[in-house]
């Protein structure tokens, strides 16, 4: 079985159209593929959850003063005897001790930005390796795969993630995201998905999830209707 390539799994993840030359018919039957573009689905989602908070500060300009300080004192020899030997050695002396403080502070700044870098990605991965994870299936859309990402139970804002592949592109309509309860049916709509079939939608306060254990996600005319339409497209039991 020839499986698709680096490439061609990243536009997956990316919900690029037209990604695969088959229109993705070996990823409705290759659990490999499926499962790789699942990973770099969930990457794609972290990735672009990031805000502008998140980033690096940069240093305050009295560190750049204090190193600029310190680079530039004068170096002393009290034990030296010899006006010129004390000259040379002062200023090579100075000279070493300039490269090396010049070599510590840009270490010490660049472990700062890798560190402050290093915590938002920790973060980041270990707050969607926390989160339950559960698969979504196909309904009416039998190339259709998805993955949702549930925030743990104590989180103050609990929130779904939602990354759904092989969706092909609506004509005329837009897929929305639901919480559903199967027996009496009944849903509570979240949101829509985005052009690359993906989004992060906030939980209602105070709702109870174990009356809405599955999400579903349908596909939605432009007819002004809130109700949900009827075409599921996957549906995925919640996992808590």
């Amino acid at each position: 079985m020839q499986h698709y390539d680096g490439e061609t799994l990243a536009l997956l993840a990316l919900g690029e159209a037209g990604a695969t030359v088959d229109d993705e018919a070996h990823l409705a039957r290759c659990p490999r593929c499926q499962s790789d573009v699942d990973q770099l689905a969930a990457v794609v989602s972290a990735g672009r959850s990031i805000a502008a908070s998140d980033y690096p500060i940069a240093p305050p300009a009295r560190v750049w003063d204090r190193i600029s300080a310190e680079a530039h004192s004068p170096a002393t020899d009290a034990g030296a005897g010899n006006n010129n030997v004390v000259a040379i050695g002062s200023h090579r002396g100075q000279a070493r001790r300039s490269r090396w403080l010049l070599l510590v502070a840009a270490a010490a700044v660049i472990g700062l930005v890798l560190g402050s870098l290093g915590t938002v990605l920790l973060t980041k991965t270990t707050s969607q390796q926390a989160a339950a994870s559960f698969k979504l299936t196909p309904v009416s859309v039998a190339s259709a795969r998805g993955t949702a990402y549930l925030t743990p139970s104590g989180s103050a804002q609990r929130s779904i993630t939602v990354q759904v592949s092989g969706l092909p592109v609506p004509a005329g309509g837009y897929y929305e995201v639901w919480l559903m309860n199967a027996s009496p049916v009944r849903f509570v709509a979240l949101g829509v998905l985005d052009v690359h079939h993906a989004g992060i939608f906030q939980i209602p306060a105070g709702l109870d999830l174990s009356g809405y254990p599955y999400l579903d996600v349908s596909l939605q005319p432009f007819n002004g209707s809130p109700i949900h339409s009827g075409d599921s497209v996957v549906r995925g039991s919640i996992s808590f």
